[in-house]
């Protein structure tokens, strides 16, 4: 396996592909933010974790969210004014742009227990400190059940 992307495994749910879809919204882009959002999109960014968030067509992380503006992470230095663009979970593999997670690596010295169901549906639960820091282990990732964050890292080959 040759891994392209690295993907912490800090919480419960679902880390497939699939289940983190692309978002459309409409504003007003400006180089530290958006503007005039709607407050039903704010609250589903907010829903992933804000900071969490990345909006595709710029290239920026999301710092918050209220009302109907969205701040970034960082300044976005491209083409401002009102346009649509996409957002996702920039922290979870998304539909379209990211293959499934393959391979999982320990990173902690003595890692927790992990519990994960694999692209087929089969569970598996992994005592604490069976799995071994530093070891790819080639396993498919669709839904952590149980994970200590920090422990672990998923892999992608694309």
């Amino acid at each position: 396996m040759s891994a392209t992307k690295f993907w912490p495994i800090n919480g419960t749910g679902s880390y497939s592909p699939e289940s983190n879809t692309q978002i459309l919204i409409q504003g007003v882009v400006g180089t530290t933010g958006i503007d005039s959002v709607s407050a039903t999109a704010v609250t589903a960014i907010n829903a992933l974790g804000a900071t969490n968030v990345k909006i595709k067509d710029l290239d920026v992380f999301v710092a918050s969210a209220t009302g109907t503006s969205i701040v970034f992470a960082s300044t976005y230095t491209g083409a401002t004014g009102n346009r649509q663009v996409n957002y996702y979970n920039g922290k979870r593999p998304s539909f379209g742009l990211d293959g499934p997670i393959t391979a999982i690596l320990p990173v902690a010295s003595s890692p927790a227990a992990l519990t994960i169901i694999d692209n087929a549906g089969n569970t598996g639960t992994f005592a604490a400190g069976s799995l071994k820091q530093g070891t790819v282990y080639n396993f498919s990732i669709n839904t952590v059940t149980t994970i200590t964050s920090g422990n672990f890292i998923g892999l992608s080959e694309f």
